[in-house]
């Protein structure tokens, strides 16, 4: 009936938490930060937006974000970048 790889789901989970845990949130984002550069290259906003292209995830409303949902998205983001370098 339903064909669940629970190793594999058990195993998702484990590395999401793994890397909450090694990569905690550092800072508070808002929408004034976006337009900050967050190292040589590129500023908060094309971060997301690249990270969001990379990972074929549908484009948020950052300006509409508050800081709490702003800091969680980057934090995820960040998250998936590392689970990306880590395999």
């Amino acid at each position: 009936m339903f064909d669940i790889d629970w190793n594999k789901l058990l195993d998702d989970k484990l590395n999401e938490r793994i890397n909450e845990l090694l990569h905690p949130a550092k800072e508070e984002f808002s929408a004034e930060d976006l337009d900050i550069k967050i190292n040589d290259d590129e500023t908060l906003r094309e971060y997301i937006i690249d990270s969001e292209k990379t990972f074929l995830l549908e484009h948020k409303d950052l300006d509409s974000m508050s800081t709490e949902e702003l800091t969680e998205y980057v934090n995820k983001l960040d998250r998936r970048w590392s689970s990306e370098i880590l395999y």
